[in-house]
């Protein structure tokens, strides 16, 4: 029994590191995925990266990974979420308001 909860702390304490790690780049990228909304949105960028990464730390650890998986946000993928925002906002094809949703749906799948 000692020898699991060594492990669960240890385990813990890894997971804090990591997230402690990724909190800057998840704040960046949040502000880079907004970015063509407009400065007024520079609060809820902040907010959409730190909680994007926490669910994908979620999301990863109910599936299951192996030794050499590594979950976290990543600039490729803030790239690709900057343009579908920016096309979003050039074509007027939805409300601006509704743009973050969109965002976040696509995010997650």
């Amino acid at each position: 029994m000692t020898d699991k909860r060594t492990a669960l702390a240890g385990d813990m304490f890894s997971g804090l590191a990591a997230a402690l790690v990724s909190l800057p780049s998840a704040i960046a990228f949040g502000l880079i995925i907004y970015a063509p909304l407009g400065p007024h949105y520079g609060g809820k960028a902040a907010i959409a990266g730190i909680v994007g990464t926490a669910v994908l730390g979620l999301v990863a650890a109910l599936i299951g990974g192996s030794s050499r998986l590594i979950s976290a946000p990543c600039a490729p993928s803030a790239a690709v979420l900057s343009a579908f925002t920016a096309s979003l906002v050039a074509a007027s094809a939805m409300p601006v308001t509704a743009i973050p949703f969109a965002i976040t749906i696509t995010a997650l799948l």
